[in-house]
């Protein structure tokens, strides 16, 4: 089976890689052209050493196989000769000769296999199959390397390379910012990169050099917010995007510096409300375009009468018409239920309010605002769920077993409170204060009685109206019945959530 399985394997990689064969004698050189061609594309055959070094000069192939003892040159000097062109050639044995002599030249010469003729077919084929995969690696190395060269020193960003936790390559960038001329000399210097990222609340920053790698390669997100200073002092803040592959302990930082767009500010407040800092509506769709870049994610959210309806969304475009998104149909249907959605990122100090919707296609999957705003509520970090009731609802409020001239409708119910519109408010009644709140829901027909005591919590005058919210303090028999009834009211909203959007 494992032989079948390296034949599959070298003919399926065999068909990108040049082998040259040397070999002086006719009919052992017949039999490898039959076996070569069954597995390579491209092949060339020597009759001797001389010849075997002409056909690598001009050819460059990738794998060389080839007899010792020939005319003319040998193949020792032979792989003299092609080491002294490309010391990283492949090249494999193939002898009668078992001497301990032949076998330690072959080792000074690096070659890759020492085989003992006649191999089998199937042996030869096995280790053509690692001589390629060995091809493969090396070559995607290069590649990588390649890339990776042309990446650091052609990008504006600080970009670095970590390997096993130190970084072995930094562009040039990089280097200046921290005042070094090597990346050996910031090794030296600030001994890691853990050393050098600064405490900030939202903000990626380690304690060690373990801890920070554990942070990068174990979060859900490849994009992060880092503060770093120059050797000036200044505080710069920075979007951190990290590429890794897997089963890879190598690891690409780039770091894009956000520091002009002024939202740093935002991330050092603890509890800014919403109008507190004005942010240039340039600077919020460039750090969009920052996170989404890196790849970052972004969530809508929306409430259906309270229902949460959540889904990924994918930055399709911004220009001087707006900011596109490509979403799911069902978190479209909640936008148009809503008129608007908010934008939740870890990346983001705030949630982000989209609030104008400028074109919707249910269809394309696709959606348009005008630019946002950052707020400071958060409706994507509710603790409980905030449903509005069945319309048949009504709620009173007691006090010492007296009803209180209060008419009110309630907005939305969760397990721990309630929030209530009053067209109808008594003036003593203050922040505080603790009441009796009888609420009667409807559930299959029938009444589902609630009552006990709630605390005045918060209450906001407008013009007509108080609005209200109250915290309970539910005897057990009540909260049951309570979280019963969000339970199955949770369920109605679903089936409505699924009518609407079906229609």
């Amino acid at each position: 089976m494992q032989n079948d399985q390296n034949i599959q394997a070298l003919k399926a990689l065999g068909s990108k890689v040049t082998i040259l064969y040397v070999e002086d004698n006719d009919t052992l050189r017949e039999q490898a052209r039959i076996f070569l061609e069954k597995f390579f594309s491209s092949y060339l055959l020597a009759a001797d050493g001389k010849e075997g070094l002409a056909l690598f000069i001009e050819h460059r192939p990738d794998i060389v196989i080839t007899d010792i003892k020939m005319p003319n040159m040998d193949g020792f000097e032979m792989i003299e000769a092609i080491r002294a062109i490309n010391p990283d050639a492949i090249i494999l044995v193939m002898t009668a000769y078992k001497e301990v002599p032949f076998l330690m030249r072959a080792i000074e010469l690096e070659v890759f296999r020492y085989l003992v003729k006649p191999p089998s077919a199937h042996e030869l084929a096995s280790q053509l199959l690692v001589a390629v995969e060995r091809l493969n690696a090396r070559q995607k190395k290069m590649h990588f390397e390649s890339a990776i060269q042309a990446l650091f020193h052609g990008h504006n960003s600080l970009i670095c390379l970590l390997e096993e936790g130190q970084i072995t390559l930094a562009n040039e960038h990089f280097l200046h910012f921290f005042g070094v001329a090597t990346a050996q000399a910031f090794e030296e210097h600030y001994r890691t990169l853990a050393f050098v990222l600064q405490h900030q609340s939202g903000f990626l920053s380690c304690e060690d050099v373990s801890g920070c790698l554990n942070k990068i390669l174990e979060a859900r997100e490849s994009v992060f917010n880092v503060k770093m200073s120059d050797t000036k002092g200044f505080a710069h803040h920075f979007v951190l995007s990290v590429h890794k592959k897997a089963n890879d302990s190598n690891i690409i930082l780039v770091f894009n510096d956000v520091t002009s767009l002024g939202l740093l500010p935002l991330f050092a407040m603890p509890k800014p409300q919403e109008g507190d800092v004005e942010i240039p509506t340039g600077s919020v769709q460039a750090f969009l375009e920052q996170i989404l870049e890196g790849g970052g994610k972004i969530q809508f959210f929306n409430y259906f009468k309270g229902l949460p309806i959540s889904n990924r969304a994918l930055l399709n475009q911004i220009d001087a018409s707006g900011i596109s998104f490509k979403t799911t149909y069902q978190q479209l249907r909640a936008i148009s239920l809503e008129g608007h959605t908010i934008v939740s990122s870890p990346l983001l100090p705030k949630e982000l309010l989209f609030d104008t919707v400028l074109q919707s296609s249910l269809e394309e999957e696709e959606i348009t605002f005008s630019p946002p705003r950052f707020v400071s509520t958060s409706a994507a970090m509710r603790e409980h769920m905030r449903l509005q009731p069945d319309d048949n609802h009504q709620v009173t409020l007691l006090r010492e077993n007296r009803k209180l001239p209060v008419v009110a409708t309630i907005n939305d119910v969760s397990v721990k409170a309630v929030c209530i519109t009053a067209t109808a408010w008594m003036k003593t009644l203050q922040e505080g204060d603790t009441v009796t709140i009888d609420m009667v829901f409807t559930l299959n027909h029938q009444p589902v009685i609630i009552n006990g005591d709630a605390a005045i919590y918060r209450i906001t005058e407008t013009k007509n109206t108080h609005i209200v919210v109250l915290i309970f303090s539910l005897r057990k028999e009540a909260q049951k019945n309570l979280n019963n009834y969000l339970l199955k009211r949770q369920m109605e909203l679903i089936r409505e959530f699924k009518g609407r959007s079906n229609g």
